[in-house]
């Protein structure tokens, strides 16, 4: 593992893991695709969604496998491979073939996301110094704002262009963008990012990991529910699409500031604690949404569910660092995040299936919160 050359080579390598993050959570504009899908392709919504799910279990992958390239690939040749799969995913689903479009899309593209994620974090925790909590909030913050920024561009290439040359454009666009990126990882001076196989994960008590996966795992179904149904909570009150779409804002709203506070606070002490706070916070959350479920106290749940699914985004990383050093932070945190892509499949599907069977959201709210506790 070499550093950083200096504060300009930080300042590089930062502003890299910015843009990737930015430009890789386009991802989870993958909605605004669905409905010109089903009429190109003349597919059903259960095959079209399966796109997505498909990029959930590669993203997983490529988080799992990527700190093991580590040693022999460089973060600015890792970039250049992404930016690869980014276009070639793109162009892929450009063809208009079902096959192609989850291969492209889903393949291709959730692996990207996988390795990108995995490279900006592990750099951010080498480079960001005694700020690294901060940057890791910004950088994992960025995530989930690329896709509020990319969504109405998407809309606009679709309305002015079609579905097949959106892909194309988007796909040149982010991976050029992802070029830079990589530009900026060879100009910083950062080697490669870690030791790979020989930094193995062993807690420093025998549940570390365990107990650390099982809260991400849980706090992560409560959070993927909260963001996944937002606007059938408000529609299910009968509000309006105002409200609707005012349900999503405050999810994404939340999620955002959650993932900036809870970086900056993994650098103060015992961080876990507050991501167990803030989890309490959002469980009582979701369960006054229950029992009151009237609109405001739905987008106020809403908002705060956000909060703490996104603190636990900035600040495990940090937890992981605390426990297993920076440089196996990639490794650990690959690992780790296996619970996220558990709770991403199953979230959803779980909430939807807890409607269907009781014809409001009631119980799945109550389940959500008992998830977050």
């Amino acid at each position: 593992m070499q550093e950083a050359d200096g504060k300009r080579g930080g300042a590089s390598a930062i502003a890299a893991a910015v843009l990737l993050m930015t430009v890789l959570g386009s991802l989870y504009s993958w909605s605004v695709f669905i409905l010109p899908l089903e009429r190109a392709l003349e597919a059903t919504r259960a095959e079209v969604s399966l796109v997505f799910s498909i990029a959930t279990l590669t993203f997983t992958a490529g988080m799992l496998v990527t700190p093991l390239l580590y040693p022999r690939l460089s973060p600015a040749r890792l970039a250049l491979a992404i930016a690869a799969l980014t276009g070639l995913g793109h162009l892929l689903a450009a063809s208009m073939v079902l096959e192609l479009v989850l291969l492209g899309y889903g393949g291709l593209f959730g692996l990207a996301n996988g390795i990108g994620y995995s490279v900006a974090v592990q750099s951010v925790q080498l480079v960001g110094g005694y700020r690294r909590g901060r940057w890791t909030g910004v950088i994992v913050a960025c995530y989930a704002l690329g896709a509020a920024a990319c969504a109405p561009a998407f809309e606009g290439l679709l309305a002015g262009l079609g579905l097949a040359a959106t892909f194309v454009v988007s796909g040149f666009a982010l991976a050029a963008t992802i070029a830079v990126a990589a530009a900026l990882l060879a100009r910083s001076g950062l080697g490669r990012l870690g030791s790979g196989r020989s930094a193995s994960v062993g807690p420093p008590q025998p549940r570390s990991f365990t107990l650390l996966w099982l809260a991400m795992a849980f706090g992560s179904l409560a959070g993927v529910f909260a963001l996944g149904h937002a606007a059938g909570l408000l529609a299910s009150s009968d509000p309006g699409a105002a409200w609707a779409s005012a349900a999503v804002g405050m999810v994404t709203l939340g999620n955002g500031l959650g993932r900036v506070l809870g970086g900056w606070s993994g650098e103060g002490s015992a961080p876990q604690r507050r991501v167990a706070l803030l989890q309490g916070v959002a469980a009582l959350a979701l369960a006054a949404m229950a029992a009151l479920g009237v609109p405001t106290i739905l987008l106020l749940g809403l908002l705060l569910s956000g909060v703490g699914y996104g603190w636990m985004a900035g600040a495990f990383p940090m937890i992981v660092a605390r426990y297993w050093g920076i440089e196996r932070v990639g490794l650990v945190y690959g690992r780790l995040f296996t619970a996220w892509g558990c709770a991403a499949v199953l979230a959803p599907w779980i909430g939807g299936w807890l409607f269907d069977l009781s014809g409001g959201y009631g119980p799945a709210l109550i389940a959500a919160a008992l998830s977050a506790l």
